[in-house]
């Protein structure tokens, strides 16, 4: 019965993903966001564009942003999901500030998600 079941679900999954089909109009887009380390310390570069589907609609996004005094975080992608991050670190950075205990939290959250 199991084999009955697995090679029903697997024909119906076959059936809807056609290999030979492909789109007629992708949208493709991107984003840079470059890191460098040299011998004084290290630089961060990024574009500076926002697509809207396949409209280049955004022309001066900032995908580079401060946190605290010593940390630069860049966010490529959907760039809500960059702006959520950042409520998240800026929220934690001030906690930490208003708690001013000399530790630093939120690089717990930037290492266990990136």
């Amino acid at each position: 019965m199991f084999r009955e079941i697995t090679s029903s679900v697997l024909g119906s999954i076959q059936n809807v993903v056609d290999t030979k089909t492909h789109t007629s109009s992708p949208i493709t887009t991107g984003t840079t966001v470059l890191g460098l380390k040299y011998a004084d310390g290290v630089m961060l570069a990024s574009d500076t564009l926002a697509s809207y589907g396949s409209l280049a609609r955004y022309k001066d996004v900032r995908r580079l942003q401060k946190i605290g005094t010593s940390t630069i975080i860049g966010g490529s992608g959907e760039i809500s999901d960059f702006q959520s991050i950042l409520e998240d670190l800026n929220s934690m950075n001030q906690n930490d500030i208003n708690q001013d205990d000399g530790y630093t939290r939120y690089y717990i959250y930037i290492r266990y998600f990136f």
